[in-house]
């Protein structure tokens, strides 16, 4: 199933230690959207696709909520007219949520929530920066924890960054006693890991498999999520301004300057009889290892490997 990705804004209320995305005070107006939303709707009604599967990302998607209600009520309108399925997933930091937001959530069960919760208050905080300061981004999301556990479609997202990957199995364990039974890892890519916090990584994940064997009530969401792109993920990409792309990589600051390269239209361009057919045969690797210092791309790739094994065993 191919995704429409959104990129409704670069505008984030973070500034996170371990985050390359290339932030701007930018954000998709409701225009791109509609016509991003109608083009993959038209395109799955071609292609006979029974689900289409849309995208949020940012920044902070939720500093874009308006646009984010639009599409899912377009989604949602085009799937029963066309009897098929419409699901969403929104990965926010926390800050915003609200009990608006709780209950736009409530009242589509079809969208699965990610948030950003690395572990403890200590721990969910270490990385986390806002006008150069430290903030309790921990503090909301615990606020807000019996609501977002009762969600029908909600799943915690661990980033492990070198500097508090000794304590990632005990994060993993604090969110479960929270209560918290869906999960998905992200190891953070881009930055500088040393091969004694590689190892712990490796201890970490294969503590976790061990525990899950013993708790089948946890899900993990990286066994759902496969790709033979390291690092990104492939699908129709929208950035703010509607210009097309094959991969959210644009996103990162790392890969601004192959933008150009990338680019494949935009879709306030696209006519009704040029319904999305854009395929570019790219080696994105290639593409990613000559874009980026080399030492933070085989750093990363060392941490993607050891993400794929663990999901690897678990598929065991």
């Amino acid at each position: 199933m191919k995704p429409l990705i959104l990129i409704v804004t670069r505008a984030c209320n973070l500034r996170c230690d371990y985050c390359d995305v290339d932030k701007k005070n930018i954000s998709m107006e409701e225009k791109v959207a509609r016509k991003a939303a109608f083009l993959y709707c038209a395109w799955a009604k071609k292609n006979k696709q029974k689900e289409l599967l849309i995208r949020f990302f940012g920044g902070e998607p939720l500093m874009n909520f308006s646009v984010v209600k639009e599409v899912v009520a377009y989604a949602k309108k085009y799937a029963r007219r066309e009897k098929v399925k419409a699901s969403f997933d929104l990965t926010t930091n926390g800050l915003l949520v609200n009990d608006g937001v709780i209950d736009f959530f409530r009242e589509n069960p079809e969208i699965n929530v990610i948030i950003s919760l690395d572990g403890d208050a200590k721990t969910q905080n270490l990385n986390r920066n806002v006008k150069g300061a430290k903030i309790d981004s921990y503090k909301n999301i615990r606020k807000y924890k019996k609501e977002l556990i009762a969600l029908p479609n909600m799943t915690v997202n661990m980033v492990i960054a070198p500097n508090q990957v000794g304590r990632f199995y005990e994060n993993f364990l604090h969110n479960y006693q929270l209560g918290f039974t869906r999960f998905n890892f992200l190891p953070a890519y881009f930055v500088a890991w040393k091969e004694k916090e590689l190892g712990s990584l490796i201890t970490a994940f294969n503590a976790v498999v061990g525990f899950l064997r013993t708790h089948k009530d946890i899900s993990i969401k990286n066994t759902e999520v496969l790709s033979a792109q390291p690092f990104f993920n492939p699908g129709f990409v929208v950035d703010c301004n509607g210009d097309l792309f094959g991969t959210n990589m644009i996103l990162s600051d790392h890969y601004t300057r192959v933008r150009d390269d990338l680019i494949m239209g935009n879709v306030l361009k696209i006519e009704r009889n040029n319904l999305l057919h854009f395929d570019k045969d790219t080696d994105m690797v290639s593409i990613m290892r000559s874009a980026v210092d080399g030492t933070l791309f085989y750093a990363s790739l060392k941490v993607d490997r050891i993400l794929s094994n663990f999901v690897k065993k678990l598929n065991m």
